[in-house]
């Protein structure tokens, strides 16, 4: 057994579904602007649940003016420091095929999810949870309040100081160009 260096019982058949791979390379990353480009494609809708997601500068923006009500951890989500709509409402980019599987990174393999159900998919393929990809949402329908947020920032010169703000901004109106 696998106290004495044996190979845990079913091991080996499990291996078979879940392959090993090299090691995810940290440097890749999902740029603000490919983010928003994601977003505005499938409409801020969550790809796995169809939930309405926010536009993460939004809520950012809401933690700053209410921090002691609305937290958000200063260097990341942390889930614990955080409130708990971050991680269900906040808008974020996950690999529908995970690179750790054989998925490219790229916009093809990319969608719309909030941080809740990024990290319990995790490295899983959706049959592996019995998730299936819902039909993108339409921006005129709902658009994560980024319209509300490009308008508020022009107003709110002082928002460029918190936490990403000026780049979320910027990939907003360079992303927005494209559509």
């Amino acid at each position: 057994g696998p106290r004495d260096g044996g190979q845990a019982e079913g091991w080996g058949a499990r291996q078979e579904q879940v392959p090993l791979r090299r090691p995810v390379d940290r440097r890749r990353a999902f740029t603000k602007f490919a983010r928003t480009r994601v977003f505005l494609r499938d409409g801020f809708l969550d790809r796995y649940s169809g939930d309405r997601l926010f536009f993460p500068p939004v809520l950012e923006v809401i933690s700053a003016s209410i921090p002691d009500d609305f937290p958000l951890h200063s260097s990341s989500v942390k889930m614990a420091t955080s409130h708990v709509a971050h991680w269900e409402l906040y808008a974020s980019v996950d690999h529908v095929v995970p690179v750790a599987r054989g998925g490219a990174h790229e916009m093809d393999n990319w969608v719309t999810t909030s941080f809740m159900h990024n990290l319990i998919k995790s490295h899983w393929r959706l049959d592996d949870l019995g998730w299936e990809l819902l039909p993108p949402g339409r921006l005129d329908e709902w658009d994560g309040m980024l319209g509300w947020f490009m308008k508020y920032a022009e107003e709110r010169e002082d928002l460029m100081d918190l936490r990403g703000v000026k780049e979320w901004r910027g990939a907003a109106m360079q992303a927005m160009k494209e559509i």
